[in-house]
């Protein structure tokens, strides 16, 4: 899997000169992943870096911090991919990432994932291997929306579904995200409400090491710096 980012980064490193490099910074007061706190309900701090290539190869990598059995550590994700458009203008993406945890190497999984996206509208699976360390893997798919609201201002909606590949009795998860993102200056500012809905079965076969008050409705706040 890391031989695969690797050889991404060296083909868009090939292509420097029609590449774009890309970064940010963010401040969330909660780090929602699929619904279900990996900082233990507390803020985090993430940064993130991408590389896109002319010819629509791409690598990148994020950052955050996260509270996992009780401790405190990095959640790092590296990514590697292909972009492009159909002839009607609508998006495709598929690619590969790998998940890790500073101090929870064992939680750690790869994962493929294949989207697509219009201007408002985009559509994603991914299929993970040993899902944060379990004996099963996982499969999420997602739907993510945004409709303008004002020339800055714009709504924002997120539905998922976690479902369990091979353990017939471990029951799917579902999440959801609604909330206002709006652009000031450089900055990216958004408020959501997350949902999840789910049996205590999901989280025996998703193996999420938090606490139950991780798992739950919540509000995030969000700020973010790109360049």
């Amino acid at each position: 899997m890391l031989r695969i980012l690797v050889a991404c980064g060296l083909l868009c490193l090939a292509n420097a000169a029609r590449a774009q490099a890309s970064a940010s910074v963010s401040l969330v007061s909660d780090d929602r992943y699929r619904g279900v706190s990996l900082s233990d309900g507390d803020p985090a701090v993430q940064a993130g870096l991408g590389f896109d290539a002319g010819w629509g190869g791409y690598v990148g990598a994020f950052v955050s911090s996260a509270r996992l059995y009780g401790l405190d550590m990095a959640r790092w994700n590296a990514y590697g991919g292909w972009a492009g458009r159909f002839h009607d203008g609508m998006g495709w993406d598929v690619g590969v990432q790998y998940t890790g945890f500073s101090r929870a190497s064992h939680d750690g999984y790869p994962e493929l994932y294949a989207g697509l996206a219009g201007e408002r509208l985009g559509l994603r699976v991914a299929y993970a291997w040993r899902y944060f360390g379990s004996d099963d893997d996982a499969l999420y798919t997602s739907l993510d929306a945004q409709q303008p609201m004002t020339h800055r201002l714009r709504l924002l909606v997120h539905a998922g579904w976690l479902h369990p590949v091979r353990d017939a009795d471990a029951a799917p998860a579902y999440d959801a995200r609604i909330g206002l993102g709006m652009q000031v200056g450089h900055l990216d500012l958004q408020l959501a409400r997350t949902f999840l809905h789910a049996d205590a079965s999901p989280y025996r076969y998703a193996s999420y090491p938090v606490g139950r008050d991780a798992i739950g409705n919540a509000w995030v706040i969000g700020i973010t710096r790109r360049w």
